[in-house]
């Protein structure tokens, strides 16, 4: 804050000379009379200047000070910049509690603007607290409006909320009514291990080998005379075979020790990047670019698009390799054992045996995996009722 003082000085200009001397800034100076000028100061010098003043046997004296008056008139005059400041803190407190941003995720039948309709009925809308979005309250309130729901979840993050649903399977409640015949049958060769019904009879036993498409588990349960068809309920477990071939690199580069790094840093607003250092953000050809942004984040996890960029350009020694390398063969084995758990329902690999090629082959290499899984899935038919009908 800018102060003006009066100051009274035999010689004005030495006492000037000794105030620049000790580094104090003087602004606006008005010579009154020939003894006597008024000049700006900064608050923090006030008592600098004081001291020089009584040091030099002079007066100093405070015309303008930091009253209320003062300060009113300051306030008047930065009007603008403490308007954004007020806003910019109004924000910070209400953005990250309020909800401005809503998404619909695992809905296929049902159209996004009648789950936001409802939503809405719920108290989930644009500007809403998102503290008491999450409660149970809120779900149940959204599944009574929309009985085509089975199942609702509502998170927020920052000031996003996400609406996550899963439907009702309609067909299979359209024929959880009729008369329905099924079974449990193969669906790929395997071994049976164990063998859990929970409706139906088990034609199948442990340690027996089944082939793709045989009946396992059948819905007919044939008491003596009478054969009552129904839906089955099992889990058949037992182990399968899958081989799996994937190929590795022979010839490659290997990367040594950093040669040569260096890093720029720029100044990140939305997509755009201001650079700050005089270096060029060009890596040359051969060397490997990591790039790193830190977003301002405001209290409640609301992110600014503001931030700091770096790039590091890092430049490696390189050596040529011609054998396979420890890690390609981990990589190739850890890619054949995730592709065979996809393939898998509800299994787990318990051996894997390497395979050799009738005519080696450098670059590729060969698995074989024992996998024991779910090896039995149902397939159901509805049946007709023939009470009443003449054939």
């Amino acid at each position: 804050m800018k102060l003006t003082v009066l100051i009274t000085s035999a010689d004005l200009s030495e006492f000037l000379k000794e105030t620049s001397d000790r580094g104090i800034q003087t602004h606006r100076i008005i010579k009154k009379d020939h003894i006597s000028a008024t000049m700006e100061i900064s608050a923090y010098d006030l008592t600098t200047i004081r001291m020089v003043a009584a040091k030099r046997g002079d007066e100093c004296a405070l015309v303008k000070g930091s009253s209320i008056t003062e300060m009113l008139r300051t306030i008047k005059a930065r009007w603008l910049m403490i308007l954004i400041s007020l806003l910019l803190l109004f924000l910070s407190v209400m953005l990250p509690d309020r909800v401005y941003f809503i998404r619909v995720e695992g809905n296929a039948g049902v159209s996004d603007e009648k789950i936001l309709l409802a939503a809405e009925k719920c108290g989930i809308y644009f500007g809403a607290d998102r503290r008491p979005l999450r409660s149970v309250k809120v779900k149940n309130a959204l599944l009574e409006l929309m009985p085509e729901l089975g199942w609702a979840c509502i998170n927020t993050s920052g000031c996003v909320a996400t609406i996550r649903v899963t439907e009702k399977n309609e067909a299979y409640e359209s024929n959880a009514g009729a008369f329905v015949a099924s079974g449990i049958y193969a669906l790929k060769d395997g071994i049976v291990q164990s063998v859990t019904v929970y409706s139906g009879e088990s034609k199948v036993s442990v340690g027996q080998a089944v082939k793709r498409g045989q009946l396992l588990v059948d819905g007919n349960i044939t008491e003596g005379n009478i054969t009552k068809s129904g839906r089955t309920a099992a889990d058949v477990y037992g182990t399968t075979v899958l081989d799996v071939t994937a190929a590795i690199m022979t010839e490659s580069e290997r990367l040594g020790g950093v040669v040569e790094s260096h890093s720029v840093y720029s100044l990140a607003i939305g997509k755009k990047l201001i650079n700050l250092s005089k270096d060029s953000r060009i890596c040359t050809a051969g060397c490997v670019k990591i790039y790193e942004q830190e977003n301002i984040t405001l209290p409640g996890g609301f992110v600014l698009p503001l931030g700091i960029a770096k790039e590091s350009c890092l430049c490696y020694d390189t050596a040529s390799a011609d054998d396979v390398h420890p890690e390609d063969m981990q990589l190739a084995e850890a890619y054949m054992e995730s592709y065979v758990l996809e393939q898998t329902i509800a299994g787990r690999i318990i051996q894997k045996v390497n395979l050799q090629f009738p005519q080696p082959k450098d670059n590729q290499v060969a698995v074989r995996f024992h996998c024991l899984e779910i090896i039995g899935g149902e397939r159901s038919e509805e049946l007709e009722s023939s009470y009443g009908k003449n054939d």
